[in-house]
């Protein structure tokens, strides 16, 4: 499915056409050591801002 390696930084686009970037960001985060996490999105939504910075551990 996908194929981790180590970066320290990892730019996501939170619209992917397999999986989204939100199940990206989890399963990243699932890792002992994972990466900084700099999540793109067009959503304006306050919502899903927050959510991503506070449940999927975004960095911005």
């Amino acid at each position: 499915m996908c194929t981790f390696t180590d970066y320290d930084v990892l730019i996501l686009d939170r619209d992917l056409p397999v999986m989204t970037g939100n199940e990206v960001c989890s399963r990243l985060n699932e890792r002992t050591d994972p990466p900084r996490i700099f999540m793109l999105t067009a959503a304006g939504n306050i919502r899903d801002k927050v959510y991503g910075l506070e449940q999927l551990g975004t960095d911005n």
